[in-house]
């Protein structure tokens, strides 16, 4: 029999809207109205677009005078799950080049402010 949508389980694509989503595993994020400054996406799942995040702290400072950032010891912060239209990817960079996160330590270069970040996530809806 024939139908006039398809369904997507015989590969139709009736109802879906395909976009690119960003890429946010293993990145480092601002979370909207999230009580830390910045988070480090633990667990991403594109289809869902869902995150598991960890807070992150300041741990004092690398030799050129950046900030050094690092994960907060587990149970002193909470890890959130949030949807990934709430998280703002900000540009840092790995020092260590650990393989485990707890041990890698970042340098964050961000120009989003606190009043910023409601606007940075709207345009960033806007491009996805």
């Amino acid at each position: 029999s024939s139908s006039s949508s398809s369904s997507l389980a015989d590969g139709g694509t009736a109802g879906l809207v395909i976009t690119n989503p960003p890429e946010l595993f293993d990145k480092v994020v601002r979370v909207q109205d999230a009580e830390h400054k910045y988070y480090f996406v633990l667990t991403y799942i594109p289809d869902l677009r869902w995150c598991r995040v960890c807070p992150m702290m300041r741990s004092g400072h690398f030799e050129d005078g950046k900030v050094r950032w690092v994960l907060m010891p587990e149970g002193t912060g909470r890890e959130l799950d949030v949807t990934s239209a709430r998280c703002l990817p900000v540009h840092a960079v790995p020092k260590r080049q650990a393989e485990d996160a707890d041990q890698e330590e970042w340098a964050i270069q961000d120009d989003t402010s606190p009043n910023n970040i409601a606007r940075d996530l709207e345009k960033k809806r806007r491009i996805t």
